[in-house]
């Protein structure tokens, strides 16, 4: 993944396959592979790179959605599932 961004040999594919196992320590890279990535005559996209980029940074940062911690709430564990019914009734004391 990294190595097809470095190379400058794939960023597109590159982009791609690091936004889906994004690490913080990734993120500067993907930036930095964003910017200089050029789409070519009827190969690649600009647009999908960005949309890529934005939806591994959004998954690395986000919270838990709601679909998440609803399976999370009937996980074999019961750590896992006593922190769920926490967080879910947090949540909803916030709204």
């Amino acid at each position: 993944m990294r190595s097809l961004i470095q190379s400058g040999m794939d960023i597109e594919n590159g982009v791609f396959l690091l936004a889906k196992n994004l690490l913080p320590e990734d993120e500067k890279l993907l930036y930095d592979a964003v910017k200089s990535f050029r789409p070519h005559r009827n190969k690649g996209d600009w647009h999908g790179v960005y949309i890529n980029a934005r939806d591994g940074i959004e998954a690395m940062r986000g919270k838990p959605t709601d679909e998440i911690l609803g399976e999370c709430r009937f996980d074999a564990n019961g750590d896992i599932r006593v922190f769920a019914e926490r967080l879910n009734r947090n949540r909803n004391r916030s709204k």
